[in-house]
């Protein structure tokens, strides 16, 4: 049975891991943008390359600054990539776990 310095030392190793991980989520989590203003940004050639993920869409302008966003239109988004000029690649939607779906 824990006693309760074990029990404190357990619960701050916890805290502290919990709050280091969400800092190291919050930095390596690129800053979101409007849809409309990635469309208007990427019709004014300011978008240089983008990853496209399900609807999700992870990219650096021409500044080299990281944004992010959602589409809800990808099939559209490619021909503009293209037509744009800006280098993109893409990879399937991340699968959900089989555990929670099957609690819905």
């Amino acid at each position: 049975m824990l006693n309760f310095k074990s029990f404190l030392v357990l619960f701050i190793a916890v805290v502290l891991g919990v709050i280091l991980f969400n800092i190291w989520n919050f930095e390596n989590t690129p800053p979101s943008i409007e849809y409309s203003n990635f469309l208007e940004q990427l019709q004014n050639e300011e978008i240089e390359s983008v990853h496209v993920r399900g609807g999700e869409i992870r990219g650096n302008d021409i500044h080299d600054k990281p944004f992010s966003t959602f589409s809800p239109d990808v099939d559209n988004l490619i021909e503009k990539l293209i037509a744009a000029n800006v280098t993109f690649n893409a990879s399937a939607p991340a699968s959900s776990s089989s555990f929670w779906n099957s609690r819905c």
